[in-house]
């Protein structure tokens, strides 16, 4: 069983580029207006994660997460600057917190990732938080 131990644990960084097509393509998937505007919307941190990681399930498989007992329940983002079209993002997860309700039934894990830009400015926060059925 996933334990408070785990907190502090850090994932395999993620270097990503966000690519000018690729985000269009999003843009217009999600219903932007304008989707060929060259400035990522906030969700858009997320996929990117998905998209370039070398292996998107780590953020669950590390942890010993079984797929069939997991809910993504909450995700929010704090950006402190714009993601654009042609920036190389790192993204360096870790877990934050783990903790119980319901006697025990249910299990949450807190995890941040950091996105940092090319020219080293931490750029946005990601949080997401994921509920364990036990």
């Amino acid at each position: 069983m996933l334990s408070r131990d785990m907190i502090g644990h850090r994932f395999a960084p993620v270097q990503a580029h966000v690519e000018a097509g690729r985000l269009r393509n999003f843009r217009k998937v999600i219903g932007c207006a304008q989707p060929g505007e060259q400035t990522a919307p906030p969700t858009y941190l997320f996929a990117l994660e998905m998209i370039e990681s070398e292996n998107p399930m780590a953020f669950i498989e590390d942890l010993g997460i079984d797929m069939a007992k997991l809910l993504h329940s909450e995700q929010s983002f704090t950006y402190f600057a714009p993601v654009r079209a042609g920036d190389r993002i790192l993204l360096e997860t870790v877990v934050t917190d783990i903790f119980e309700k319901k006697g025990g039934a249910l299990l949450f894990v807190v995890q941040d990732t950091k996105a940092t830009n090319q020219h080293g400015a931490h750029v946005a926060t990601v949080r997401r938080t994921l509920v364990i059925r036990n």
